[in-house]
Formats: C-alpha cells, sequence, structure tokens
C-alpha cells in the first residue's frame, strides 16, 4: 500500500469527546488522515472541526457490552478495516477482551492477557517492572484485598493508597466498575496513620476497590515526567519526554499545563519494562524524580492527553501507528526535535493563576508563543465553548 491509501483508510478515535481522543484527532488531522469521532457525551470536544463524521456510542463506563456491539455494526458498514485508537485504559481493555470480535474490522495494537494484567492492574505491572530492574516506589499489597495479612502499624506513614487498577476494576476478563475509586477520593488517598487506613477499609471494600500502599514522595510539580513512545514488541520505535508544570488537583492529579523536554534517564528506564513486557502500541509511562533517581509510577496503554504536544515538537505517535498497522510501513526511529514548547488545558488555566506554587512565571506562560492548547482559534467553534468556561473561570479568580 502507497502512503496515499490513508485517503480512503479513515481513523476511528474513541472518544472525541476526551481530552485524550482530541489529541489524537488533532495529531492525524494534522497528517492529512481523516478521523471518524466516537462520543458517548456531548461535551465542547465534539464541535472540533478536525472530524470527518462523528457518532454517538454507548457509554464504555456502563455500557461496555454495548459499545462492543456498535463497533462490530459501524465496521460492518464501512468499506474496509479501520485504525482504531481507543483512548482510555477501560477502551483499551475492552478492545483487547473483545479482540474476536473487532478484529474482522479494525486495525489495533491487540494486547494479549498478560500485556493487559502487565499495563493495567498494578501489582502484575509492578512485579514485572521490579524484575526488569526498573527502579519503583516502595509498595504494599494484600493478599486478601481486606489488609488483614499486613501490619498496619508497622508501615511508614505517610503513605498513599491507590486502586490496583486506575478508573475502573475488572476481574478475569469481566469488567466491575468504573471511576468509582476516582469518584469519591480522586487519583489517590494520604493516609497519615495506621487508624486512618482502617477507617477507610470498609468503604474500599464496600466498593470492591482493591488498592496497595505505596510511600509517599514529595516533589515539586516539574519532577512529574512522562516517557510517550510507540513501541513494538517492547523496541521503542519513537518517543517524546516531557513533565508538568500544574496540575489539578495540585497534590494529586491531571496536568493542566505541561513542557516538552527530552530526558534520556525515563526513556532508559520504559526501555527494560517495554522489553519485559513486549508491548506494541502507543503508550506512556510516568516517573517521579527524586533524590536516588527517577521512580516508575504506571504505563498508559493508549495515548496521553497532552501527546499532542509530542506531535509539535516532531513525534507524531497516532501518524506512526497509522502508517505502521494500517499500511504495513515500518517505522523508523522517531525523536523529539524540540523541547520548551508548552501545552494547556484552557479551561483549567485560571487554576494556574490562582496557584500560589507556581513554578513559571504567569508573564512567561502568557507571552510564549510556543504553545499547543486544547483548543485554539483555529477550531471556532470548539475554541468559542471551552473560552466561554475560560473567562467564566477567570472571572472567578481570586489572587494568591
Amino acid at each position: 500500500m502507497s502512503s496515499l491509501d490513508h485517503k480512503n483508510l479513515p481513523a476511528v478515535v474513541h472518544s472525541i469527546s476526551s481530552i485524550n481522543g482530541y489529541g489524537a484527532a488533532w495529531s492525524l488531522a494534522r497528517a492529512g488522515i481523516p478521523v471518524v469521532g466516537l462520543w458517548a457525551d456531548r461535551n465542547p470536544m465534539v464541535y472540533s472541526k478536525l472530524t470527518r463524521q462523528n457518532i454517538q456510542v454507548p457509554d464504555e463506563n456502563s455500557q461496555g457490552e454495548e459499545l462492543i456491539d456498535c463497533l462490530v455494526d459501524l465496521g460492518r458498514s464501512a468499506r474496509s478495516r479501520r485504525v482504531l485508537y481507543m483512548m482510555s485504559d477501560l477502551g483499551a481493555f475492552l478492545a483487547s477482551t473483545h479482540r474476536e470480535q473487532l478484529e474482522p474490522y479494525y486495525i489495533y495494537p491487540w494486547m494479549t492477557w498478560d500485556q493487559v494484567k502487565a499495563t493495567l492492574h498494578r501489582k502484575t505491572m509492578f512485579e514485572i517492572a521490579a524484575s526488569a530492574g526498573v527502579a519503583l516506589p516502595k509498595t504494599w499489597f494484600s493478599n486478601n484485598d481486606n489488609w488483614s495479612d499486613v501490619n498496619l502499624e508497622k508501615l511508614p506513614y505517610p503513605l498513599i493508597l491507590k486502586p490496583m487498577v486506575s478508573r475502573f476494576g475488572f476481574e478475569d476478563e469481566k469488567v466491575t466498575n468504573a471511576w468509582t475509586f476516582t469518584n469519591k477520593y480522586g487519583k489517590a488517598i494520604e493516609l497519615h496513620d495506621a487508624a486512618q487506613f482502617r477507617a477507610v477499609l470498609p468503604d474500599l471494600l464496600s466498593d470492591d476497590t482493591p488498592v496497595c500502599a505505596q510511600e509517599r514522595i514529595h516533589c515539586k510539580i516539574s519532577d512529574l515526567w512522562t516517557h510517550h513512545f510507540y513501541s513494538v514488541g517492547g523496541e521503542i520505535k519513537a518517543q517524546f519526554c516531557g513533565h508538568k508544570v500544574h496540575q489539578i488537583p495540585e497534590d494529586f492529579g491531571t496536568g493542566s499545563i505541561t513542557r516538552a523536554e527530552p530526558n534520556l534517564d525515563i526513556a532508559r528506564e520504559s526501555a527494560k519494562f517495554l522489553r519485559a513486557t513486549q508491548f506494541t502500541g502507543i503508550g506512556n509511562i510516568e516517573y517521579i524524580r527524586t533524590d536516588d533517581g527517577y521512580k516508575f509510577v504506571e504505563i498508559n496503554p493508549r495515548g496521553y492527553y497532552w501527546s499532542s504536544l509530542a506531535t509539535a515538537c516532531g513525534v507524531n505517535l497516532y501518524k506512526i501507528m497509522y502508517d505502521h498497522l494500517g499500511l504495513g510501513i515500518e517505522p523508523e526511529w522517531t525523536q523529539q526535535t524540540h523541547d520548551g514548547l508548552i501545552w494547556y488545558d484552557v479551561d483549567h488555566l485560571p487554576s494556574y493563576l490562582r496557584s500560589p506554587n507556581k513554578e513559571m512565571s504567569v508573564s512567561r506562560f502568557l507571552l510564549s508563543r510556543r504553545m499547543e492548547a486544547a483548543a485554539n482559534l483555529r477550531e471556532p467553534r470548539l475554541a468559542y465553548r471551552r473560552y466561554k468556561t475560560f473567562w467564566k473561570n477567570l472571572m472567578s479568580v481570586k489572587p494568591a
């Protein structure tokens, strides 16, 4: 197939209404690849002009099986197989565990069951990372999930509790819950003693949410790094690195401002884990910079919400996957050609103005010409809706 065949091979992005999905559509459209966007909830992202078609589908969080059936129906109506981008952990899980149903209609970097556990379940993930020689935070697991087999008094507080599987839970190939932990507690719970640990356990057990305990590492926001990559059988073919400048919430949050910067140290750590898992596809691994070096946080087996910054730096991971899996073009080694570029989520910029712990001056941020935003003036309908939220939030900002 020639490089022009993308005209007849659209990319299908789920979900276009997420900031992850928007970043994928932005990168694909920039490469001239037609995009079909799938969405369950109508929010400003659905108004992007990047997509050739937007289709409403069942919600993956509550109607996973129905979503798969819908994807199959859409696939049957298409003239050819399409390259599929599932832009959430749950989406990656559903696609890989329903490969037999989806594969006749979609091209996707399917994960084996072992790879699903290695990339989504923290206990398996950390066991593999440790055996591969990757540096890790001190972490404790319970064999029975109620923690009666662990002496809570002897754990080194403060520590944090994290769900064993981020954002959803699964038992074998069955999804058991979605967003239960995150909706109640955010990304993590900080504990200062055994009494707090015991107090929260009944609620976690009633929600059937297994957790792990991890040392609390205090750091600056700019010490939170991410390595983005496209890997083939565990070999990194393209990579991009950057770190957060601001996140929401400020303790355990999602990046609202990020900065591109090469980092060979975390790239080397990622290579160990990826070789051990033989991972293929777009993904990213998060790290914390400590006095003892970089500590592995987790891998996400899909595109990231600010991986469009990689595209702006010369590493279009979405096109690389499209060319490799869709067109059969072997990827050439690619890494970022720029650093210092800034990505920001315009909705959350006011919270940066409000923050007393700015790691970049407001004047430097506002005067920077080197930005890639979650929405911009080249997207009139989307920008209008998102900037309305921005100004509303800005008016509520109180001086820091």
